[in-house]
């Protein structure tokens, strides 16, 4: 009884101490270690899905244009005072602002 109890316990703390040994995130298969048409695949891959990953990246860094649906606008960047053009859900004491881009 007392083994298996002692057995159980080294295999708990040994499991515990593994798992945070592991890498996060996406795991890389590793280059392969013979082989020259396997080595340049893998290079070959490798570059690829560097390219896919650079790619993603600068298009989501791109910052969002004023013209794109569900773009944010900075209220800083409006060259119109608050009273002309009020921010949205303040109360505007001098009433509804006039029209600032004409008729229609």
């Amino acid at each position: 009884m007392k083994r298996t109890l002692v057995l159980s316990a080294a295999v708990m703390i040994a499991a515990a101490g593994l798992s945070a040994c592991g890498k996060v995130g996406e795991l890389e298969q590793p280059a392969p270690l013979w082989g020259a048409q396997a080595k340049a695949d893998y290079a070959k891959k490798k570059a690829e899905q560097e390219a896919r990953n650079r790619a993603a990246a600068e298009q989501r860094n791109k910052p969002a244009l004023p013209s794109q649906p569900g773009a944010i606008t900075d209220p800083a960047n409006v060259p119109a005072t608050t009273h002309d053009a009020p921010l949205p859900s303040t109360n505007d004491p001098f009433g509804k602002s006039p029209n600032l881009n004409g008729p229609g």
